[in-house]
């Protein structure tokens, strides 16, 4: 980027919470029961690109910080793979939706980068890096739909194809420009226990999905 700085595009978040049946688990890793209204911490792991094999911990880009910043304690397996999982100010409560709002910053009044800060952000968006999330443990994806590109609309619906990506892309490139993905909706999928009548119902997370 040859300018001397950038505006540092407001993060917007849009949560949505779906009920879902399908579910999995990280083997040793015990779910949370959660209550209406509890809040789901929004946990960041690493940045990881498959051009450069080098992960590097989410706070070494400029992202919006909470007001303490808390590591977690590594097992070895998480030592080995390089993660860093550490905590952010996504704020996300359970069964409760939330529309668009403004990560940090205001509306009126984005935050600006510094030039070294807008080197270091373009230069990871070229290298293709990634972001990975956790939500209770559980790796956010994003959702990736696929039509055949030789059918009309109708047929479009039939033929869609769905993948997911592990993490979400910090940006893309596109005849020289680079953008940077500051507008992230959040999908968490729930599953609700049985209970007995006169006992509040609880949750589980089963899948975390994230689109831009």
């Amino acid at each position: 980027m040859a300018a001397a700085m950038i505006w540092w595009p407001r993060f917007l978040l849009l949560l949505c919470l779906t009920c879902k049946g399908s579910t999995f688990y990280v083997p040793g890793v015990a779910p949370i029961n959660f209550h209406q209204n509890d809040p789901v911490e929004i946990k960041a792991v690493k940045l990881t690109s498959s051009r450069t094999q080098l992960p590097y911990e989410y706070y070494s880009l400029p992202f919006c910080q909470p007001n303490k910043i808390t590591y977690k304690a590594e097992n070895l397996g998480e030592v080995l793979r390089g993660d860093r999982i550490v905590n952010t100010p996504f704020q996300v409560l359970m069964n409760s939706e939330k529309k668009c709002e403004v990560l940090c910053g205001q509306s009126n009044k984005p935050v600006i980068l510094t030039v070294e800060q807008s080197r270091l952000v373009a230069e990871r968006i070229t290298e293709e890096y990634y972001v990975h999330l956790i939500a209770d443990n559980l790796p956010v994806a994003t959702r990736l739909e696929l039509y055949s590109s030789n059918r009309d609309s109708d047929d479009k619906k039939k033929e869609k194809d769905v993948q997911f990506e592990h993490g979400y892309r910090l940006g893309f490139t596109d005849v020289n420009k680079i953008y940077l993905h500051n507008h992230l909706s959040f999908i968490l999928y729930y599953h609700r226990e049985d209970t007995e009548e006169d006992q509040e119902h609880t949750y589980r997370v089963v899948r975390f999905e994230t689109s831009k």
